[in-house]
């Protein structure tokens, strides 16, 4: 009974799979320009549907001052009719009007919650909610760190995000709701600007606020991520080191998301999904999607006498043609990874002003950039499908990227009191370490066993000397004991290396014997 039971629940993950593979990526514009255009956005949206391009995002402000108030009514209204009727599915991005405004009263969240239940009442015909807007970078979310260095922002948004959620599936359980998270931040609190927190990280604490909460629901539907390079001169394939997030660094923020919430409510994304607790549906082996709320590459415009654009540039920028050539990849990209959603482009037509955002596939004056015609196309192939093979990914139970280096392990005098080696891994992590007798130059399995078991806390012998510390990204610190001489004999070094985002995920290298003392 028991196979036949995970045979049929093998069948069925296959075809849940199966099912989202054959779904494909929807591409829209992050672009809040139809409101309050004249024409309520009829030519926006006509361009819009030549290009191929489904959704757009409008961002909606709230006012803990006015907090039942939904600003630009009207105006909102008339464009999502006039999206409507065009077949474009509209987002709403709703978010604080100040950095502050969330964490300045206790009520401040329920507050919030109650307003976006108020919205999707208002606009039933909306059924995508983006709750919140970066809030790993203080420029849209304060305080991001406590006066002793403690993350906030994280714990911070998982509340907000979790009360929004309850209201919005109150009103309508089959309402998506979507998180914003920026993919850089560089975790330093002491820093003169900009102390924002890394994405991973913000993860990170997002899921130990939602296991404080002992929620038994999740708290969003998709994940919602925010894709730029660090340079618009960067390829997509450049992305970020551990632990930003990039284009070219999707399985990171899948493995953050597994670290974060594997054991809770909240579904995680995985090609083999685990097993069906009881009383749980099918639809519980549905990893939630990806969904990229903005991506753009900034590029170079023309100015001077006549030109539609005022003001200085104040970042680098691509060529138009590079970006024609970048956009249509990134179609291509998103369309082969069942996991993503959605992608939607940050900008439908370029802001005038050169310190805002200029990465359109329209400029300024509404012109079209190589872009518009190269994302058309790509878009149109991928209505039949992936073409280069879907990318599959499965989680990791080992740290990335963890290895040791040993040395020679030569004989060593009796009198010799340095010990130690390098370790190393590609996220930060954390280890244990030990110095073993063993009998003989030759190391046994169950010799192994014993020392592995000792490294894991579970039993096995007391290593002679002991090290503990961290490994941070990309480094590889020297692991050194206590400056003591060891006895005449046989030893083995040993290190169990554990992720910090995640301490079940480990791994251990345990060295070959050497001898001190002839």
């Amino acid at each position: 009974m028991r196979r036949l039971s995970t045979t049929i629940l093998c069948a069925l993950a296959g075809l849940v799979l199966a099912g989202q593979a054959l779904a494909g990526t929807t591409f829209g514009v992050a672009d809040t320009r139809p409101v309050g255009m004249a024409d309520d956005g009829a030519k926006f949206f006509d361009l819009m549907n030549d290009v191929g391009l489904v959704q757009d995002r409008l961002t909606v402000m709230w006012n803990p001052a006015r907090p039942t108030q939904i600003p630009r009514r009207a105006e909102l209204e008339r464009a999502v009719q006039q999206a409507t009727e065009h077949g474009v599915s509209i987002v709403f991005s709703v978010t604080q009007e100040k950095a502050g405004s969330l964490s300045g009263s206790p009520a401040a969240a329920d507050q919030f919650a109650v307003w976006v239940a108020l919205l999707a009442n208002a606009f039933p015909d909306v059924t995508t909610f983006v709750i919140g807007n970066e809030f790993n970078q203080p420029k849209f979310f304060q305080p991001q760190f406590g006066s002793r260095c403690e993350s906030l922002a994280g714990a911070a948004y998982m509340r907000v995000l979790a009360k929004s959620y309850d209201a919005l599936h109150a009103v309508n359980p089959n309402l998506t709701v979507i998180t914003s998270v920026s993919p850089r931040g560089n975790d330093a609190c002491a820093a003169r600007n900009n102390r924002s927190t890394s994405p991973v990280r913000f993860i990170h604490d997002m899921g130990v606020a939602y296991q404080a909460m002992h929620r038994d629901r999740p708290a969003f539907d998709e994940f919602g991520i925010h894709i730029y390079p660090n340079q618009s001169t960067d390829s997509i394939a450049k992305g970020y080191q551990w632990p930003k997030i990039g284009a070219s660094n999707l399985d990171r923020l899948k493995q953050a998301l597994w670290d974060a919430f594997v054991t809770t409510a909240q579904p995680v994304p995985d090609w083999q999904p685990a097993f069906l607790h009881y009383g749980q549906g099918v639809s519980a082996l549905r990893p939630p999607k990806i969904w990229i709320g903005e991506i753009g590459w900034q590029v170079a415009v023309q100015t001077g006498p006549g030109s539609p654009y005022t003001g200085r540039e104040s970042v680098e920028t691509t060529s138009e043609a590079n970006q024609a050539q970048i956009y249509p990849d990134l179609v291509r990209m998103m369309n082969c990874d069942p996991l993503v959603d959605g992608m939607l482009f940050y900008g439908f037509v370029d802001e005038p002003d050169l310190d805002r955002f200029q990465a359109g596939l329209l400029r300024a004056d509404w012109t079209q950039r190589p872009s518009y015609e190269t994302v058309k196309s790509a878009i149109a192939q991928a209505q039949s499908g992936c073409k280069s093979g879907l990318f599959q990914w499965h989680h990791l139970t080992s740290v990335l990227g963890g290895g040791v280096d040993f040395g020679k392990l030569k004989t060593s005098p009796l009198n010799q009191t340095w010990w130690g080696f390098s370790a190393t891994a590609k996220e930060d992590a954390v280890y244990n370490a030990g110095i073993y007798k063993v009998d003989g130059r030759q190391l046994s399995q169950d010799g192994r066993a014993e020392i592995v078991r000792s490294l894991s806390g579970a039993g096995g012998p007391a290593p002679k000397l002991a090290a503990r510390n961290v490994i941070n990204a990309y480094w590889a610190p020297i692991v050194r004991f206590a400056e003591k001489p060891l006895p005449r004999g046989n030893y083995v070094y040993g290190i169990r290396i554990r992720a910090a985002m995640n301490l079940d995920r480990s791994r251990i290298f345990v060295s070959r014997p050497f001898q001190v003392g002839k």
